[in-house]
C-alpha cells in the first residue's frame, strides 16, 4: 500500500460531496454565464478540478521498478 491512498480517497469523497444534492441545488438556477447555464459550468469546473487533483497526486507517486 502506498502513502497516497488516503489522498485519493480524500479526493473521491470531496468530489462526491461537491456533486451531492445540497451543493448541486445551489447552482441549479436559471442563470447564464457567457451563454452557458451555471449548472453546466459548475459541473464542468468540478470535473476539471477532479482531473487536475488526480493528475498532480498521481504524478507524485514513486516509480516502481520491475525486476
Amino acid at each position: 500500500m502506498t502513502a497516497f491512498r488516503p489522498r485519493f480517497l480524500l479526493i473521491a469523497v470531496m468530489l462526491i460531496l461537491l456533486t451531492n444534492y445540497p451543493l448541486l441545488s445551489i447552482s441549479n438556477k436559471v442563470f447564464f454565464v457567457a451563454g452557458i447555464p451555471i449548472l453546466y459550468l459548475y459541473l464542468g469546473m468540478i470535473w476539471l478540478l477532479g482531473i487536475g487533483l488526480l493528475y498532480f497526486t498521481g504524478r507524485r507517486l514513486p516509480k516502481e521498478v520491475d525486476e
